[in-house]
């Protein structure tokens, strides 16, 4: 019943940012239930992710009859979701298979929201997130082999996160193919 509450709450969120709400100060409610000790807290707070970009996915694809979507709708949601993204990629290191696995299906329903293209404006927050989840991994973990398991253990992972990558290495400006193929070799790191 909680978690159904949870990721109907995620749904209106989508809705009233889409109608011309502050996506910033709503994504950042729908992230700061990642911040708790409890695994299945943050096991639903990943499931709250997917949902909202699920719903952003379908409201800007197709809005029901009679609701409204803003214009700049998908900017903001574009420029709000790191705030979740950020959240989903730390998981990937979590110490529970359960979150790790919630954080993927998350990064899916982003990667579904958003096309490469859009994606590919948040490659460097990408792997500097990544890089700083890595650490905090291997330092305060001990996990050094394998810092972000979901990497190398769930291949949807990493099909999640090559789209981005591969569209700024292909057709990014000088600056953001050097950014992919820098972290396309972090990827490959971390998934070895």
């Amino acid at each position: 019943a909680r978690r159904g509450a949870l990721l109907a709450a995620a749904t209106d969120v989508a809705a009233a940012v889409a109608a011309a709400g502050a996506a910033s100060d709503a994504v950042g409610q729908l992230a700061s239930p990642f911040a708790t000790t409890k695994d299945d807290a943050r096991r639903d707070a990943a499931a709250v992710a997917a949902a909202f970009f699920g719903a952003v996915k379908r409201r800007l694809a197709a809005p029901p009859p009679g609701s409204l979507v803003a214009p700049d709708a998908s900017s903001r949601l574009l420029d709000a979701a790191p705030k979740l993204l950020k959240e989903l990629l730390c998981c990937l290191g979590d110490g529970d298979g359960g979150v790790r696995s919630a954080a993927v299906d998350g990064l899916e329903a982003y990667g579904a929201a958003f096309d490469a293209e859009q994606q590919a404006a948040h490659l460097d927050f990408t792997r500097v997130t990544l890089a700083s989840a890595a650490s905090d991994a291997r330092w305060k973990q001990k996990r050094g082999d394998d810092p972000l398991p979901a990497l190398s253990e769930d291949p949807r992972c990493l099909k999640a996160l090559l789209p981005s990558y591969l569209r700024a290495l292909l057709q990014g400006s000088p600056e953001a193919r050097e950014s992919a193929a820098l972290g396309l070799g972090e990827l490959v790191d971390l998934s070895s």
